[in-house]
């Protein structure tokens, strides 16, 4: 698989952190009004191979620690792209 989307819901008020660099495509950092975060693999694809992990690394930037609640990404959802 060379292109991708995984997306999950945000809690309110939450984004992506705006000052990081990712090698992959920021498409929803949470403040598009979905209430989700989405992200793509990069313009140029980036490939997955069958059985292989894929490391994903972000950092959320919650109003509160209360609204942090534990950690869990909910609804976590990844699809492959078939047409660009």
């Amino acid at each position: 698989m060379v292109r991708w989307e995984i997306f999950f819901d945000a809690p309110p008020r939450t984004r992506l952190n705006p000052t990081g660099q990712p090698w992959y495509t920021v498409v929803d950092d949470g403040t598009g009004g979905s209430g989700s975060v989405i992200i793509r693999s990069p313009g140029d694809g980036y490939a997955i191979e069958p059985g292989t992990d894929l490391t994903v690394n972000m950092k959320l930037l919650h109003p509160s620690q209360g609204d942090a609640g534990d950690g869990t990404l909910r609804n976590l959802r990844a699809m492959e792209i078939t047409r660009p």
